[in-house]
């Protein structure tokens, strides 16, 4: 069986701002999951490090780019499901999780249960050994000015959920096997507890290796009404390709309850589909070496295997022209603290672009190049600081603030999950599971 992956990155309505890096988010996923479909590896594996992709970009709504609820707080839910047993795993609700695709999966491995939920949930991450990542570190700018805006008097919440971002991934690996998986951030300024399809089986995500596997996006309640990933599942039972059975699902779930989403499909024979009834649906799926991905009905791009990888080491070519430029900056490596301020940037490797959690902006990075693009970030405690950032790959990052200039070695920023960076004399780098130590 030649493996096949297919991820989505939600349906909706994608802002024109935000389109190149939805596609990229949704571009890279599928070369990850893909990557490891062909070096032999699981669905389950290819499925879980697809999603988990998604969830460390904050284009989408799931992970660190989650909407906030009705307290202003993240509450994510996930699934994932094995299509050789049936296995599954979902948690709901749950807060300060980095990736809750994997605490997902752990639930469906470490216990003998499908679905753990908020406080429950925390304590089986703890007993696991999972990571806590402070509330504050998963909520972007964007999401909160989003949450803001739904609390004014005269606002149309109804209009800022059509642009959700809600992520996921099936696939068939080289065995036959079947597998699916969804995270999501929920609904902006959704009640506390509000759990929607995504953690739901059948929902959400359903995957069986005697007729497919599909993952879903969309209206959560609508979705739920109708079983939407279950009825797909159950149209290709009944001989229909998985493009019409998607479409035929999507339009019951219109035509019946007025809900609208998009859905990704593949078959036990490898073919695959991604439809969607909303305007617009970040996609990508790999297969036969072939990518292919798009937004819009209609749209479709197709880049060899070998083309994509290139391209993904520019991020000038994968996330549009306008991160081709950059000035030229200081280049000495001398250390000048001139300020006792303390601010921090935490900045998240993302494939080779950098992402500022505090201010939601993207820094694009040029590998063997010495530019790195110039952007406004507006750090908590910080009034519109213009931060410069010089990369010289293997060499030197250097990072400037006003009159505040100080550096550090970096032997391979490609091997770098996070970078934490303090004013007050220390820059400290490493993974996301290393400990930060910081002022002295």
């Amino acid at each position: 069986m030649k493996p096949v992956i297919v991820v989505h990155g939600g349906a909706g309505r994608i802002f024109k701002e935000r389109e190149e890096g939805s596609r990229a988010g949704v571009v890279r996923a599928a070369l990850r999951g893909y990557d490891i479909l062909k070096q032999g590896g699981s669905a389950l594996d290819a499925v879980e490090e697809a999603v988990r992709s998604m969830e460390d970009d904050p284009h989408f709504n799931a992970g660190c780019g989650s909407v906030l609820n009705e307290k202003g707080e993240v509450e994510m839910d996930a699934i994932i499901m094995d299509g050789k047993n049936l296995d599954s795993g979902a948690v709901s609700a749950v807060k300060c999780i980095a990736n809750p695709i994997k605490l997902a999966r752990l639930v469906m491995e470490k216990t003998k249960h499908m679905l753990l939920t908020d406080h429950g949930a925390r304590l089986f991450a703890q007993a696991m050994g999972v990571p806590e990542t402070p509330g504050e570190k998963l909520i972007t700018e964007r999401s909160r000015e989003r949450w803001k805006k739904n609390l004014e008097p005269d606002s149309n919440p109804e209009e800022l959920q059509k642009d959700l971002g809600t992520v996921g991934a099936v696939a068939i690996d080289c065995e036959g096997n079947v597998a699916c998986a969804t995270s999501t951030g929920g609904l902006s300024n959704k009640l506390i507890g509000r759990v929607g399809d995504t953690a739901c089986i059948g929902s959400g995500g359903y995957a069986d290796n005697r007729s497919g596997a599909t993952s879903t996006t969309g209206h959560g309640e609508s979705i739920m009404k109708v079983v939407l990933a279950r009825l797909i599942l159950y149209h290709m039972e009944q001989g229909m390709s998985p493009e019409m059975a998607a479409d035929a699902a999507l339009d019951y779930m219109k035509t019946r309850v007025g809900g609208l989403g998009g859905v990704i499909v593949v078959n036990s024979s490898g073919e695959w589909a991604a439809r969607f009834s909303t305007k617009q649906m970040s996609w990508a799926t790999v297969k036969d070496d072939q990518l292919h991905y798009g937004i819009y009905a209609g749209e479709r791009h197709t880049k060899s295997v070998d083309e994509a990888l290139t391209s993904e080491s520019n991020p000038s070519e994968i996330l549009g022209n306008e991160y081709s430029s950059a000035e030229p900056l200081l280049e000495s490596p001398s250390l000048a603290l001139k300020s006792d301020l303390v601010f921090e940037l935490r900045l998240q490797a993302i494939g080779e672009d950098l992402f500022d959690r505090v201010s939601g902006n993207w820094i694009a990075i040029h590998l063997g190049s010495p530019l790195v693009t110039c952007l406004n970030l507006v750090p908590s405690g910080i009034s519109k600081a213009l931060v410069h950032a010089v990369l010289r790959y293997g060499e030197m990052l250097t990072v400037l603030k006003d009159n505040l200039e100080f550096h550090s070695q970096i032997p391979d920023l490609a091997s770098l999950d996070m970078a934490l960076v303090l004013a007050g004399g220390v820059v400290v780098l490493g993974s996301a599971e290393q400990s930060f130590l910081a002022l002295e």
